[in-house]
């Protein structure tokens, strides 16, 4: 499949920094397994020496690898081909290999490599990502969300009809009131009074999209829910390719003053990749990258908007 030998030829930006990229799916899934392959076996590593990539799986894998991978790679479940790698500088993702896999080999850290690699989404990403945006905008347009719901059953209510837009619920947040206030909300099952944050995680074949809405019953509070708002289309107008995720951080912050997390973050088959968002990021917006903005105010009660973005010549909101 083209996409994935586009995907493999990424890597060979890699061939100055190690011999050979390993890949490990040991007690943690690395989504960069099934980035490269199209498959994410158990327990099972893939391996690329910038020639053939190999994939070493196990018997109660092997069929399904054989059924899913998406690239002409060697299968095999002979764990010899791993130590023979054994004095060769072997590339590995420190943020998925575990201290003790791997430990004896001459290994360097391409975690951050990885995460640039995957940043810039191609056309068949975009897609599942705007698939997955679909059904969480379509789930919060057609909410109807009152005083004295339960925050519990709206969680239940979101997650199973984002399973009926055929996605997969990943996450789903509702703080309710001064719960609202915390940027995680609250474990706590509570009826809605005045106001309620709804954050809302999707996923459509591996690939993710983030969504937060405010829903404010209390006019006495709507001042700073269109505040919020205005700011973040203020940010959309401002955002140009090339600019540095650090520098509209800093414009959102000037015109709202500080909240205790980034603005955004990249977005894909994982929730948080990069870019990162923040007041110390180090990065630019690039064309192809999908990423979230998520200004808030907290106080009393907190306020936050999120949408999913992909940047072109601007910033297009996915799933509208």
């Amino acid at each position: 499949m083209k996409e994935f030998e586009k995907r493999l030829g990424k890597l060979e930006s890699l061939s100055g920094l190690c011999d050979v990229v390993v890949i490990a799916n040991t007690d943690y899934k690395d989504p960069n397994f099934l980035y490269f392959t199209g498959c994410s076996p158990s327990y099972s590593f893939f391996i690329y020496d910038f020639c053939e990539p190999v994939v070493v799986t196990n018997k109660m894998e092997i069929r399904s690898v054989e059924s899913d991978i998406k690239i002409d790679a060697e299968i095999t479940t002979d764990a010899s081909v791993i130590r023979k790698l054994r004095g060769k500088k072997i590339g590995v993702n420190g943020r998925f290999v575990p201290f003790g896999v791997l430990k004896r080999f001459r290994r360097t850290d391409i975690s951050s490599k990885l995460l640039e690699i995957r940043s810039i989404k191609s056309d068949y990403e975009i897609k599942r990502i705007k698939r997955a945006s679909t059904a969480v905008m379509n789930v919060l347009d057609s909410m109807d969300i009152r005083p004295g719901m339960k925050t519990g059953k709206i969680i239940t209510e979101i997650k199973r009809a984002i399973l009926q837009e055929d996605c997969e619920p990943v996450e789903v947040i509702v703080a309710a009131d001064g719960y609202s206030s915390f940027p995680h909300g609250s474990m706590k099952n509570r009826k809605i009074k005045k106001i309620a944050v709804v954050d809302v995680v999707s996923s459509f074949d591996g690939y993710h999209a983030d969504f937060t809405r405010t829903f404010v019953f209390d006019k006495t509070l709507e001042k700073k829910s269109i505040e919020l708002f205005d700011v973040l289309k203020n940010a959309e107008k401002a955002l140009k390719p090339g600019m540095e995720t650090k520098t509209l951080d800093s414009f959102v912050r000037k015109h709202i003053g500080d909240f205790p997390h980034s603005l955004g973050h990249g977005i894909g088959l994982e929730t948080h990749e990069y870019p990162p968002i923040g007041p110390k990021s180090r990065g630019t917006f690039e064309r192809n990258q999908v990423f979230t903005l998520e200004p808030a105010f907290y106080g009393k009660y907190g306020f936050r908007i999120e949408n999913t973005y992909v940047m072109k010549n601007k910033p297009r909101v996915l799933g509208i």
